[in-house]
């Protein structure tokens, strides 16, 4: 740099679309290349992946448009994959060629893809965004996504303002007046006096001399809640446990009832294989501790496997020492929890699953209701919900456009890994054996 020079300025969205691009990672056995276009709007996107078979992505948002889209582009040859759609908020579209029989456990499960994405502008400089890849199949009549990819995860950005379309003046020519009307002359009227009408007396009737005491009746503080039921925890126990959901009824069952006292369930859980694995798992809910907290355990004389976790935080967390095969990986088992102190009780979620990052696999789903409980000792009677949105100070368009390419190359990827798994199916026993060797070392827990 030269001394009375300065330097010229630099586009903050070109260099943080090259700053992203140098971090992106090329897909499992495959190369990726990436590169932005002239005016710093989109990414395109070209590689291989698995037996060299090539793929072309790109995505870019307009936050401008009414309704706000974003367009998104797969190219696979090999596949005969030739995807473009415009997507809106809150809409679910299904993946043409991304389909087929995925093996889980020794059993061939049908998956279907689909990207579904969040959209929603709440003001001029606001607007939030989540981008999901779901894997989906027919249960019962009913399509349940045990498969699910967060590429963006749902949160407020900051957009810049929209420059408004201005419309095409006209000219205006003036009007002819029309002719004034005859002025009359207004006489105004004297002011009229309204007419007082005399009080009528009130007579005011002789005090009874019986004396009557009155005594003041206790009051309750504003503040304090109305006194529950216990027998309503219970009943809100049961319905959980009654509510469970085997989101892939054709690999495990579960079966849970309610503990002695109406704080959690006890749950059995068994695996449809050659060698069939039974589970047990016990949920105990704390309400009045600071903050709210679950205990867990889940254990297995088959695998033996003996986990026991208090859980304070919402988040996934790793059962140790398990991983399952699927689809030719092994995939540590998680839980993921989602509670927090209300008016009436304690929000309750908790989904059992596998799971890889931001991939997560489900197979159990426990409560998602309010279990009803007595106030606590201190409660004031306000929920404890906390909602944090993350800011970002960049170019918001950007982490959206590589958030979507990336997910766009996960689909691919995925559908390769689709065809290529189609396989005569595993012994469960086989399997067993990989999940106490298979090591956790490259597993973080997830907070979400």
């Amino acid at each position: 740099m030269f001394p009375g020079y300065l330097a010229a300025p630099v586009n903050p969205e070109c260099s943080s679309l090259d700053n992203i691009i140098s971090h992106i990672q090329a897909p499992p056995g495959g190369t990726i290349q990436c590169h932005r276009n002239d005016s710093c709007t989109g990414i395109t996107c070209s590689g291989t992946a698995l037996a060299g078979a090539e793929f072309h992505t790109s995505a870019s948002l307009q936050h401008c448009s009414s309704p706000v889209s974003m367009s998104v582009n797969v190219v696979v040859p090999s596949l005969e994959v030739n995807y473009q759609q415009t997507v809106r908020h809150n809409d679910m579209y299904e993946i043409p060629g991304l389909s087929g029989d995925v093996p889980v456990l020794g059993t061939q499960e049908h998956i279907q893809g689909y990207l579904q994405v969040k959209l929603e502008k709440k003001d001029q400089n606001t607007l939030s965004i989540g981008v999901k890849l779901l894997g989906g199949t027919e249960i019962f009549g009913m399509m349940v996504y045990p498969l699910e990819y967060d590429v963006i995860p749902e949160q407020d950005v900051s957009v810049p303002s929209c420059t408004p379309v201005l419309p095409t003046p006209v000219p205006v020519h003036p009007a002819t007046r029309p002719p004034h009307p005859p002025r009359t002359t207004v006489h105004p009227k004297p002011p009229t006096r309204g007419t007082v009408k005399p009080k009528p007396a009130v007579t005011t009737a002789a005090p009874d001399e019986t004396t009557t005491t009155t005594q003041a009746l206790p009051t309750t503080p504003a503040h304090a809640l109305p006194p529950v039921d216990p027998s309503l925890q219970c009943k809100s126990i049961d319905q959980m446990a009654n509510n469970v959901t085997s989101l892939m009824p054709t690999l495990a069952t579960i079966m849970c009832n309610r503990n002695a006292d109406c704080t959690g369930v006890t749950c059995s859980a068994q695996t449809k294989s050659d060698i069939p694995v039974k589970f047990a798992m016990d949920v105990t809910l704390h309400g009045c501790t600071d903050p709210v907290s679950m205990d867990v355990t889940i254990n297995s004389e088959e695998v033996g496997l003996d986990h026991t976790q208090t859980v304070t935080q919402n988040g996934t967390y790793q059962i140790e020492d398990l991983k399952v095969p699927i689809a030719g990986f092994s995939l540590p088992a998680v839980y993921q929890v989602n509670m927090a102190r209300v008016n009436n009780g304690m929000d309750v979620k908790l989904v059992l699953g596998l799971s890889n990052g931001p991939v997560q696999y489900s197979f159990f789903q426990l409560g998602e209701q309010t279990i009803i409980m007595p106030p606590c000792p201190s409660d004031p009677g306000t929920a404890s919900r906390k909602h944090t949105a993350d800011k970002h100070n960049t170019m918001v368009i950007v982490g959206a456009v590589v958030g979507s390419v990336l997910g766009l190359v996960m689909l691919v990827v995925l559908g390769l890994l689709i065809r290529r798994w189609r396989k005569p199916s595993l012994s469960v026993y086989g399997d067993m054996q990989v999940l106490m060797s298979a090591s956790n070392e490259d597993f973080e827990p997830l907070t979400v």
